[in-house]
């Protein structure tokens, strides 16, 4: 099977083509930077690539030319992929032998796939006549034979072609275009600084060293947690929480250890010094700090009842991941001030995830961040990968983090789950899509209900036993101030392939206060284009027995898809595509219901 590498720092742009060319019979392979681009395509040469210029770290330019001074990669076909047409750029890759490039706002994936079967093409040719260039071949595999380049074309022999349409300028676009707000070096100067000074207290590096020697007592381990109150208040509301209560309540920190476990207390020290540390950090006004711990712990929650369904003893250590997967924009918001506010502006703006938007502005995300930093709290291995890699889509997890697979999906699950039920505020409101997620870990429909169930009620219990104090003082119910957004009485009729691992309903669910009233917005999400027209004949039926018609309708389609000449979509209607921003969301939702308020009362 032909292979073809796309190469983009961005997986916005990058899944997308892969995924299209995937389902046109091509084996692909992605890569989000240059350096592992190079590591893939000398372990295992592909027939083609698809290569992107602006990359931070190393450039499309640095990687093509790598591959020209290795022998085995000398001759490898390579388009370029490029938000803006940079002429000397253009002129310095023909240079090295790219022969066609693509305008990221002017091409199309048939487009794309043509000129790709074509440069395969030329390129088998060339191996099969290395010598001379045959008259009979196309006119692209023999360069001597083109036609001279016109007057106004000066040095465009040197330049690969253009492939373009009447595609119009998109947010990923846009976000390319935009300058970084700091050096990558600066950035890290900064991060590697407010690290230093976030060290282990006295008593969790004394109680962390314990816990590694096996020859350690709980009463040892009980002993050094007495000497700070503090903390031992804390163990003791922790202990009695939901998640580990087990029976009559504990009153003293004794118990409390022997409750836990010893390998338990280890994770709860370093979760609570986290907590400790951070808890009271100064943001940026944009972010509640209740919110965002609540976020925080309702993920761990998750993950570690993710985590049970395949490996019981691997709960804690995911509660853990949940905990801390985040930490990195914490860091963001006390390090950098209003430069991160920015960033949020920007995210906002565009109404696209944060993390790529961190990537861009910051030449770094808040989950690649974490990687120096939990190496430098000597945080365990295990733990590391997923929260550095949590935010990848699956093609790419399995690339980069093959030996944490289920570990690094697990966080990414819950972490797209805790956006879905509205546990807490991060600072990225995003509905992220969990189908695929869920089938990779081999996720029951009844353990996502499970979670449904418990998840709330046990983050809001664990919150104050992790939290400084107990008062509930600064925790906003994010759900209610979604409700306030909302229009009055909002009662979805939602339709789609798989509800029970659909990110939409869940969303919905949670904030649908009118279940006996009849329906009256209609939301349907398809994991594919290919299943909507069947969605939009079930969505038919249902109204009718709900005794509705033609409800106004919203329909949201996965990343890249397109769907307007749809016959029964005739009607009030919007599209957004997953990943979506949860502000355009409701918009989508104010204005369709605005919409049929002023059909109903003309």
């Amino acid at each position: 099977m032909t292979t073809i590498m796309v190469v983009d720092d961005m997986e916005l742009f990058r899944e997308p083509i892969a995924a299209a060319l995937r389902s046109r019979g091509f084996e692909v392979k992605t890569a989000g930077d240059g350096h592992s681009a190079l590591r893939l395509a000398r372990n295992q040469p592909p027939d083609l690539v698809l290569l992107d210029l602006a990359m931070p770290g190393m450039d499309g330019l640095s990687v093509l030319a790598s591959m020209r001074a290795d022998s085995r990669l000398k001759d490898l076909p390579v388009i370029l992929l490029t938000a803006v047409a940079d002429r000397d750029y253009v002129i310095r890759a023909g240079k090295l032998g790219a022969k066609y490039y693509l305008l990221k706002t002017q091409f199309s994936i048939d487009q794309l796939v043509e000129r790709a079967k074509l440069v395969l093409a030329e390129s088998a040719v060339r191996r099969e006549r290395p010598v001379d260039c045959d008259p009979s071949l196309p006119q692209p595999l023999c360069p001597e034979k083109q036609p001279p380049p016109s007057p106004s074309a000066t040095d465009a022999s040197a330049e690969p072609a253009v492939i373009s349409s009447a595609a119009p300028s998109d947010p990923l676009t846009a976000l390319k275009a935009t300058k970084p707000l700091i050096k990558r070096s600066e950035m890290y100067d900064r991060i590697d600084g407010a690290g230093e000074l976030q060290a282990l207290s006295p008593t969790v590096s004394r109680v962390i060293k314990l816990t590694e020697r096996e020859t350690s007592t709980a009463e040892e381990i009980a002993r050094v947690i007495k000497q700070d109150s503090a903390m031992a208040i804390k163990i003791l509301r922790l202990a009695n929480s939901v998640a580990f209560a087990r029976g009559q309540i504990v009153d003293t920190v004794d118990r409390a250890v022997a409750r836990l476990g010893i390998s338990e207390i280890r994770q709860a020290m370093l979760n609570l010094n986290v907590i400790q540390h951070f808890g009271a950090t100064n943001l940026c006004g944009k972010v509640n700090i209740g919110q965002f711990w609540e976020h925080s712990i309702g993920c761990g929650i998750i993950a570690a009842q993710i985590a049970t369904q395949r490996a019981p003893e691997e709960a804690d250590i995911a509660f853990t991941m949940g905990l801390v997967h985040d930490l990195g924009r914490l860091l963001f918001m006390q390090e950098l001030g209003e430069t991160y506010e920015q960033v949020l502006e920007t995210a906002e703006r565009l109404g696209l995830p944060l993390e790529h938007v961190e990537s861009r502005l910051l030449m770094v995300s808040h989950a690649e961040v974490m990687d120096r930093l939990l190496h430098a709290w000597h945080f365990p291995k295990e733990l590391i990968d997923p929260v550095v890699f949590h935010h990848l889509p699956l093609a790419d997890i399995r690339h980069m983090a093959s030996k944490r697979f289920h570990e690094v999906v697990t966080l990414a699950l819950a972490d797209r789950l805790c956006h879905a039920m509205l546990i807490g505020d991060s600072g990225n409101r995003v509905l992220y899509p969990i189908e695929d997620y869920c089938e990779a870990l081999g996720i029951e429909a009844e353990v996502i209900t499970h979670i449904e169930q418990i998840a709330l009620d046990e983050t809001s219990d664990l919150k104050l036993g992790l939290m400084t104090e107990s008062s509930d003082e600064g925790w906003i119910d994010a759900r209610e101030e979604i409700r306030e957004q909302l229009p009055d009485g909002f009662r979805p009729l939602v339709v789609s392939e798989k509800p029970a691992f659909d990110a939409v309903r869940i969303w919905c669910d949670q904030l649908c206060v009118a279940d006996n009233e009849e329906p009256n917005i209609a939301i349907v999400h398809a994991f594919s284009a290919a299943s909507l027209p069947g969605l939009l004949d079930r969505l038919t039926k249902l109204e009718r027995e709900e005794g509705v018609a033609q409800l106004p309708l919203l329909v949201i389609l996965p990343e890249g898809h397109n769907q307007s000449d749809t016959p029964v979509m005739q009607r009030a209607h919007q599209q957004l595509q997953m990943p979506l921003m949860e502000s355009r969301l409701l918009e989508a939702i104010r204005n369709l219901d605005a919409a049929s308020t002023g059909r109903k009362a003309a």
